[in-house]
């Protein structure tokens, strides 16, 4: 099976669609809803990313600001408690 790899010959995680490439200052998986920033994690195709690309699911992050609490919820099983 031949693999996609990254410039530097790291290979893509096959969860990740053809559509994964390079992306822009506006689009990344960095500013994606889906990412989680402290693992790298996108959890709409479960697979470690790296920030600076993105794939045609990018969608805004909730709010606007750091997908922190995102990570948080997840850690957490979905609950943030408390006032967020």
């Amino acid at each position: 099976m031949s693999h996609k790899t990254y410039p530097n010959g790291e290979i893509i995680p096959d969860q990740l669609p053809n559509a994964y490439r390079v992306g822009n200052a506006n689009k990344k998986c960095s500013n994606c809803g889906f990412f989680v920033a402290v693992s790298s994690y996108c959890s709409k195709w479960g697979a470690i990313v790296k920030a600076g690309y993105l794939c045609n699911a990018w969608k805004p992050m909730e709010g606007g600001s750091s997908n922190v609490r995102s990570a948080s919820r997840a850690a957490s099983g979905g609950s943030y408690g408390g006032g967020y």
